[in-house]
């Protein structure tokens, strides 16, 4: 199978193999490097066979590759938050893979799009179809699909130009000081089991927070905060908050040595609000209530 690409500013001065895993999730980083080594990519028509080179915006990207198997429909209730002829809206539940990848390559929102909707493979990316931005498996909330090419097209413009509000709600470790605040890190691959590092060679990255309030096990204190991302960077909020010595209460990969928060078996991270404006230009604006599973940790603590 042959696949080409065109590196957008965002993507600009990244590994030819971070880039290359990003647009072909199915493949795992190992198969992708092997290809790349084999002479099985090429940038503007001449062959590379240096994982680690640093593409460039603006820069085509072929690479030929065998899957084992197409997408296939996987059948899962939705909820739905909002839909009409060019967009879905809906509220991933926690444990749902959002596209297929290396670990997971059926039980996928993916797949349950292209159960309730076929014409969506032809939509976007070809593992991808439909999908304009991701949430971690983890993580639960709201999830934007287009549903043809020219919602496709506007909401990845919308996404470049930073035109889609997208608010989260947080428990972090610890106590949280000031009302407001901003996190201003530069994020870059890490390279060690796909985690992503603070990096002042990494790209920009920014992220704003409020205090909602201070809760408390009886043990432990913990902040409940309402977050604006102003870039979407892959783990960018776990990240961040652990960088300033608070990581998200739950989160096993960037939490390491947090405390156990009683009836938490995820990170405790929803996405609660997007807004934007729908090519008719009426403001979309939508919000997705905190699920059972957390709202019931939030009840159990004491609230400071």
């Amino acid at each position: 199978m042959n696949e080409q690409f065109t590196v957008t500013n965002e993507d600009g001065n990244i590994r030819l193999d971070v880039f290359l895993k990003k647009h072909v999730a199915v493949l795992s980083r190992e198969k992708v490097k092997k290809g790349i080594l084999s002479g099985n990519a090429s940038i503007d028509g001449k062959t590379c066979d240096d994982p680690s080179f640093k593409v460039k915006a603006s820069q085509t990207i072929d690479f030929s590759f065998e899957i084992e198997s197409g997408l296939k429909p996987y059948e899962f209730q939705l909820k739905k938050v909002f839909e009409d002829d060019d967009f879905l809206v809906i509220s991933k539940p926690p444990g749902l893979v959002v596209h297929p990848g290396a670990g997971t390559k059926h039980d996928t929102l993916v797949n349950v799009l292209i159960a309730q909707y076929p014409n969506l493979v032809n939509v976007g990316e070809r593992f991808r179809p439909g999908i304009v931005h991701r949430l971690d498996k983890g993580t639960s909330g709201l999830l934007l699909v287009a549903k043809n090419k020219e919602s496709f097209d506007y909401a990845k413009q919308l996404f470049t130009s930073r035109e889609i509000r997208k608010e989260y709600v947080a428990l972090v470790v610890g106590r949280v000081i000031g009302p407001h605040g901003f996190i201003e890190k530069s994020l870059a691959p890490s390279y060690k089991g796909r985690k992503v590092k603070v990096s002042s060679e990494g790209r920009e990255a920014k992220t704003e927070y409020n205090v909602l309030g201070y809760y408390s096990d009886g043990i432990d204190d913990y902040t409940l905060i309402r977050v604006i991302l102003h870039t979407g960077r892959t783990h960018q909020i776990r990240v961040h908050f652990s960088s300033i010595g608070h990581p998200v209460a739950g989160d096993d990969t960037y939490g390491a040595g947090s405390p156990n928060l009683a009836g938490l078996s995820r990170q405790f991270l929803h996405a609660k609000r997007l807004m934007f404006k729908l090519p008719s230009g009426t403001t979309l604006d939508v919000e997705d209530e905190l699920p059972d599973d957390l709202q019931e940790v939030l009840n159990n603590l004491i609230k400071i």
